[in-house]
């Protein structure tokens, strides 16, 4: 064999270790960014079967309380896209099931729950409830005299008077035909006694 012939061979047994070193790389490299891979999909595939749940959860929830939901715990923006119409949804079911048609403010059903809610929970030293119940004085004869879309116009008038004195905190809603009750929370009774005077003038 002659010199030349050994440095070919040498050369090639060192392209062959080369070869192998780097099929092992290729191979390890290959198998490490599979691994990865099944753990990245496990892992988002976890998040998305908890962010189905959470949904879930929440849409059961809600077909009692019609709870909106919180967008900070929602995860991937498709999730958030879908809490913002389910809100939107929800926030029209709400007014559906709580205002009343004619006057805008919440009907009987809603003031019945938030009343048993109101009395039923525990009351502090500190707190203090005022009920208020309208009733229009003469409200038949002016539908009588005038037909019943004026009588309408007249109740919606006289409810936004009603909510244009109460605060944020206190609940209008309309009890009977012509009857409004106002619930005002932490509020005295000389401070009822006033409000109701303000808006009867």
């Amino acid at each position: 064999m002659t010199v030349l012939q050994a440095v070919i061979e040498k050369n090639q047994q060192e392209l062959n270790d080369r070869l192998q070193s780097s099929i092992l790389n290729i191979l390890s490299l290959m198998f490490g960014l599979g691994l990865l891979g099944v753990l990245l999909a496990h892992y988002t595939i976890k998040r998305i079967r908890r962010g189905i749940e959470f949904f879930s959860d929440h849409i059961q929830k809600s077909s009692a309380r019609m709870n909106l939901i919180n967008h900070d715990d929602v995860t991937y923006q498709e999730f958030d896209d879908l809490a913002k119409v389910f809100n939107e949804k929800t926030e029209k079911i709400n007014t559906l099931l709580h205002q009343d048609d004619l006057t805008g403010l919440f009907n009987r059903r809603f003031v019945d729950a938030q009343l048993q809610a109101l009395l039923s929970s525990p009351v502090s030293d500190q707190q203090s409830l005022a009920l208020i119940l309208f009733d229009i004085d003469h409200f038949k004869r002016i539908n009588d005299e005038y037909g019943h879309l004026v009588g309408d116009d007249a109740l919606c008038e006289i409810a936004k008077c009603i909510q244009s004195q109460t605060r944020k905190q206190d609940f209008v809603g309309r009890f009977g035909g012509e009857e409004i009750l106002v619930a005002l929370l932490d509020t005295s009774n000389d401070e009822a006694f006033a409000l109701v005077e303000r808006i009867r003038q």
